[in-house]
């Protein structure tokens, strides 16, 4: 899907159902306006705005983007470029030259940083020399400012509360991986969450471990995980940082406990519902990854709790008690 740009005519014409000369005179007055010599005519000659090449050309919209298309191609870096301009011989020698000196160099850099190249990644930080526990949570900042899944990317970008709920919620909706069998009992029965929240753990508990008691349950667990990787469906652990190893041990620690115990357990739901809840580690998973705190103990019953989606949300990484509160519980 291509991204909204108002300064695309086309775009402006379908959002505002307007024809193609009202469209462009909003685009040059909203120029105008964003120029940095406010308010000032904009005489510099852009190859890549449709309203100047239809101007120049005198042509239609669909020829003037055609147009606009053919000039990014011949621009573009290629071996097929290089030799229209410059023959064949000299043409592949400065591609080669080119490749082996820029994107040759630019890959090399990846590979060798690896994940430090990417400010999701508390490496990237280390790198440029923050301690582990200050990496860990600029990376976690970065991540809720610039992920779409989380209410402060909307909120930092002026948006109300509503609006952000609506649009986690339609991301949430487009998302693979749902329950389909839950589905199926929610759009084809009369039952309550409950009720199907039990069906769906009957049905399933012939792998349990409440079934097939400690021993069969990792057994099949190592054998499943040692196929997947094989596959190539599953990362494998040895290539999975610190982190993420110690928060899958939390989630495994947390799913071990009756959870329907809990108060509002009828309520969880997604991201977005009005009156949903969401698990939550009241000491959170990285706080206790910082403190060096034993995943059991992050993982127990006694540090969860359910509470509103968007109060989880916000909470991020913050701790609801203190360290000491949690050693007493």
């Amino acid at each position: 899907m291509k991204k909204a740009n108002p300064y695309d005519p086309i775009y402006v014409m379908k959002r505002d159902n307007c024809s193609i000369d009202e469209a462009m005179m909003y685009i040059q007055k909203l120029k105008e306006k964003n120029a940095w010599n406010k308010g000032k005519k904009i005489k510099k000659a852009n190859p890549y705005d449709p309203i100047y090449v239809m101007k120049r050309d005198n042509c239609s919209i669909d020829v003037a983007q055609e147009t606009i298309s053919n000039f990014k191609k011949n621009k573009a870096t290629t071996l097929s470029n290089f030799i229209k301009k410059y023959g064949k011989d000299d043409g592949t020698l400065r591609y080669n030259d080119w490749r082996d000196k820029s994107l040759a160099k630019g890959w090399d850099e990846r590979n060798k940083n690896g994940k430090s190249q990417s400010p999701r990644c508390k490496e990237y930080y280390i790198r440029h020399g923050a301690s582990m526990a200050d990496a860990i949570l600029k990376a976690l900042d970065y991540q809720h400012n610039n992920s779409p899944l989380h209410i402060q990317y909307y909120i930092k970008r002026g948006k109300t509360l509503d609006y952000a709920k609506k649009k986690i919620r339609l991301i949430h909706d487009k998302k693979l991986g749902i329950d389909s069998y839950k589905r199926h009992l929610k759009t084809t029965t009369t039952l309550s969450d409950l009720e199907i929240d039990s069906k769906v753990k009957i049905a399933r508990g012939h792998n349990s471990r409440d079934n097939l008691g400690d021993v069969e349950f990792e057994k099949r667990q190592t054998k499943l995980r040692k196929t997947c990787e094989r596959k190539g469906l599953w990362i494998p652990l040895n290539d999975l940082s610190d982190f993420k190893i110690y928060k899958r041990t939390v989630w495994k620690h947390t799913n071990m406990n009756d959870l329907s115990t809990m108060n509002y357990y009828d309520k969880r739901g997604l991201a977005g519902i009005e009156g949903a809840y969401h698990l939550d580690h009241k000491f959170s998973i990285s706080r206790g990854y910082i403190e060096g705190i034993a995943p059991e103990l992050i993982g127990c019953l006694q540090n969860l709790e359910f509470i509103a989606w968007e109060e989880n949300i916000s909470k991020q990484g913050n701790c609801s008690v203190l360290l000491e509160e949690l050693y007493e519980n």
